[in-house]
């Protein structure tokens, strides 16, 4: 018989001692109702990206919360960002990738730029967490 592995994705949750590289994309789905895994993987993501509707989704959130809660990236087609959410972000050094193909989800989109970090930076990211995807 073969060996046996055992995936456990929320371990850095629950043990804060286990040092992973942590990404986080956030989908526009609401975020109130799962604030405190929000809160939680916020803190051990090292790389934080939204689809351009999860920006707002995470803008309405952290106008309420004691979080900064800052992403590195926000990437879509951007028809579904308020503009007002936009150059917060922007204001607060948020970078911004515009993709203007049709072809591809947002979500997919947010997976091309974190592939493109990856290859950039030299540095792989252990897992990736999607918030707001069913």
């Amino acid at each position: 018989m073969g060996e046996v592995t055992v995936w456990s994705p929320l371990a850095c949750l629950k043990n804060p001692q286990i040092d992973l590289n942590v990404a986080l994309v956030i989908l526009n789905s609401p975020l109130e109702e799962i604030h405190d895994k929000l809160k939680s993987l916020w803190r051990t993501a090292r790389f934080r990206i939204c689809a351009d509707g999860g920006a707002n989704r995470l803008y309405n959130v952290a106008k309420s919360a004691t979080e900064k809660y800052i992403p590195e990236f926000i990437a879509g087609d951007l028809d579904s960002i308020y503009k007002d959410v936009l150059m917060h972000f922007e204001s607060k050094g948020t970078k911004v990738a515009k993709f203007s193909d049709q072809d591809s989800t947002d979500f997919e989109k947010c997976l091309s730029l974190i592939m493109k970090h990856e290859k950039i930076t030299n540095d792989q990211f252990d897992v990736i967490y999607v918030l707001g995807a069913y």
